[in-house]
């Protein structure tokens, strides 16, 4: 590290809960990351994180309603605050990151940026190797992790639909929302029908695992991605599911599948996109610290934060 250079400060939230799945164990995930040895990643790069960690309430039971409810309001209400702090003049001055220990923190994470920046228009890329676009009536398993992005396009059912956090009235209630078109899904490999076709119903574009591959550049792609969206919408989101990559590389999650992004490919695909596109915001996520083999998705996720906000 160079001594004389000032720090990068990242703003940097921790979603503490683990109640969106099977596993009790994927709370602890900010708090691994936050005092992780391969923090020397980022200090190589002048980097810091400065976290703010919100933890789920002491009861709460697995597929909980109600503690989605609390947490998705929680964490929508700091992108919330943090969009109307860092979206101005039709720039981003600089994204935040979040990390998190399941998928279901992002229906928090990206309502909040929607109901914050008033008339402009959030695209969101989704990495993931599913579709997470269940709904309660339409789920095998019941777990709400892989429900998020029926609630975040105001396609759920009404249960389901009633944890999306509601904290401004200033736009008009379809714009609170994500448009299908303005939603784009890359690496998928494992999915049931419903919610492809309810995905393809909303208009999502979905590039799944094969087409990626069958690239001729694949780590440009989510720059491509990104530049379509840029098309229609003013500023970008990322997810990144980590069972998006294969699990050789990143074995520490619920639901691995095989075949995925390499970790090396998806650190290519990551780099300098801080100050490329519009970015708003990075959601990091499906991170279980005790799933974790010689800290292998410990220190990856390290290296794609320090890859992300790298000049």
């Amino acid at each position: 590290m160079n001594s004389n250079q000032i720090n990068t400060v990242i703003t940097t939230f921790g979603v503490a809960s683990c109640f969106g799945g099977s596993q009790e164990t994927c709370a602890n995930a900010p708090y691994v990351i936050r005092h992780s040895a391969f923090n020397e990643y980022l200090s190589h790069k002048n980097l810091e994180l400065s976290w703010k960690i919100i933890n789920s309430p002491i009861h709460c039971p697995a597929n909980s309603l109600n503690c989605l409810r609390q947490m998705s309001h929680q964490i929508s209400t700091l992108t919330y605050q943090y969009s109307r702090e860092h979206f101005n003049n039709n720039r981003v001055e600089q994204p935040f990151l979040l990390v998190s220990g399941e998928h279901s923190s992002a229906v928090g994470t990206w309502s909040g940026v929607m109901q914050a920046i008033e008339t402009k228009t959030l695209g969101l890329i989704w990495i993931d190797a599913h579709l997470d676009a269940h709904t309660l009536i339409t789920s095998p398993t019941g777990n709400l992790h892989g429900m998020p992005l029926s609630i975040l396009l105001n396609k759920a059912d009404k249960d389901l639909q009633a944890s999306y956090p509601k904290l401004t009235t200033n736009k008009p209630k379809e714009a609170r929302y994500l448009l299908g078109e303005n939603l784009s899904l890359l690496g998928t490999r494992s999915y049931e029908a419903e919610e492809y076709a309810l995905l393809k119903g909303a208009k999502a574009q979905i590039c799944n695992m094969q087409q990626l591959l069958q690239n001729p550049a694949p780590s440009e792609q989510l720059n491509a991605l990104a530049a379509e969206l840029l098309t229609r919408c003013d500023l970008i989101g990322i997810s990144l599911d980590l069972d998006a990559i294969n699990p050789d590389d990143a074995p520490a999650v619920e639901t691995p599948v095989k075949d995925g992004i390499s970790g090396d490919m998806m650190i290519a695909m990551l780099q300098g996109f801080a100050y490329k596109q519009q970015l708003i915001g990075v959601e990091i996520t499906e991170f279980n610290p005790v799933n974790d083999s010689q800290q292998r998705t410990e220190k990856l996720i390290l290296r794609l934060i320090s890859a992300i906000f790298s000049r």
